[in-house]
């Protein structure tokens, strides 16, 4: 209904308002005549003619439509005037029967004027700002919205509570428009379940109670607040960055610790396998043991080649310990070299962390090293001991040989 008494106006040659009413005088068009006949049956909440309209030979007529002033319909000079007694634009929310007489537009029409575009704009902020912080109680529903925000404690100041009354000024208009996507994108309902949203809500909940804490007493301080904007994205932007590092540096942090484990527990897997197999190092010296008691050569022969088997045998397996040993260095070099060559982008504390962690695998893998040579070089120590053996009990000559190569004490 709202629409006819605009058509009433628009016929009417957008006479001039005043005191609440535009009046006209004049002929008849088939349009105007139709508009008559409808305005004559809006409800009065749509406003009304003052007096019925006089006809003069049905093709001239004289009329005053006095305006309506309430939700259901409203006419508005300029949007400066709609931004500044719109209750429902400070609520976050867009009024739907208005006229802007200076733009001649009606609500819900296209080409919308870029003055109107803007406070939509300014609008459509405030009901953003709604869904990412507290709403306060208090406010009535032809009031504008408080909403709160929270600067958390510092080292020397205690939390505070920020209220930000979204009272729009018809000056938020000459400022620049606004780049709302990044709020967009965190109070969407579609990305309500998307990966550390809260944690980006809350950071932006910080650069805005970031900006309104700073508000002179005597500004008002959604005005400051979009005045502000630009800093507030800038602030939320350097958050996220810091928050992204932090996140990516903890996940390198779990990482190194997870590769330090991985690689401590195979070389302990090697060592483990190996004790195993070093029980057996004691067989060859009681085999000596034997042959040094046994009185027939085919006996002490046939023992001591048994004892060289199972030196082969053991020599054999601490060979294979080590070529696995040397795998899992390859293994260990291809990933470290991975965080190696960022560590100059790394914090101290993981730079540290990998230094300490390569120092440790180097110290864990040369122990392993030297003990598996050790032990291999200790398996052959009886069987040279054996030759030994075997030559003084069944060559004498060989004994008598190694006699006279040993020179003799002064």
């Amino acid at each position: 209904m709202f629409s006819h008494i605009v058509s009433l106006y628009r016929e009417s040659k957008r006479s001039v308002i005043e005191d609440g009413k535009f009046c006209y005088s004049g002929s008849v068009s088939e349009t105007l005549r139709t508009v008559i006949s409808a305005c004559e049956s809006v409800d009065d909440t749509y406003g009304r003619f003052e007096d019925s309209p006089e006809w003069t030979n049905d093709d001239y007529v004289e009329f005053c439509w006095l305006l309506a002033d309430n939700e259901h319909g409203r006419f508005y000079s300029n949007v400066d005037e709609l931004v500044a007694r719109s209750r429902t634009l400070s609520r976050g929310e867009r009024p739907q029967n208005f006229y802007v007489v200076e733009d001649d537009y009606l609500a819900g029409e296209p080409n919308e004027p870029e003055r109107l575009q803007h406070a939509y704009e300014l609008c459509d902020l405030i009901h953003l700002l709604s869904a990412i912080s507290l709403v306060d109680d208090t406010s009535t529903a032809t009031s504008p919205k408080k909403l709160i925000f929270v600067i958390p404690a510092g080292e020397k100041a205690p939390p505070r509570t920020l209220s930000l009354s979204t009272k729009l000024e018809p000056s938020t208009l000459a400022e620049n428009r606004l780049n709302l996507l990044p709020l967009r994108r965190i109070a969407s309902d579609e990305n309500s379940h998307a990966l550390h949203i809260h944690e980006h809500r809350s950071l932006f909940r910080l650069a805005v109670a970031d900006a309104i804490g700073r508000a002179p007493s005597d500004v008002n301080t959604f005005t400051f607040l979009i005045n502000c904007w630009p800093e507030v994205l800038e602030k939320y932007a350097f958050d996220i960055d810091c928050f992204v590092s932090n996140f990516s540096f903890e996940k390198v942090r779990l990482e190194i610790a997870q590769m330090e484990l991985d690689f401590s527990g195979k070389i302990s897997s090697v060592m483990g396998d190996s004790a195993a197999k070093f029980l057996g190092l004691p067989l060859p010296l009681a085999v000596l043991a034997v042959i040094y008691k046994t009185e027939g050569i085919i006996e002490a022969y046939l023992l001591f080649l048994g004892a060289i088997l199972v030196v082969l045998l053991f020599s054999g397996m601490t060979h294979n310990q080590l070529l696995q040993l040397a795998r899992i260095d390859h293994g260990f070099n291809i990933i470290f070299d991975q965080f190696k060559k960022k560590i100059k982008s790394y914090p101290a504390s993981i730079a540290g962390r990998l230094e300490q962690a390569e120092r440790g695998f180097a110290k864990q893998r040369s122990f392993l090293v030297r003990t598996l040579w050790l032990l291999r070089v200790l398996a052959w120590l009886p069987i040279a001991m054996g030759l030994a053996l075997l030559a003084w009990k069944f060559h004498p000559g060989f004994q008598q040989w190694m006699v006279r190569q040993i020179p003799l004490w002064p």
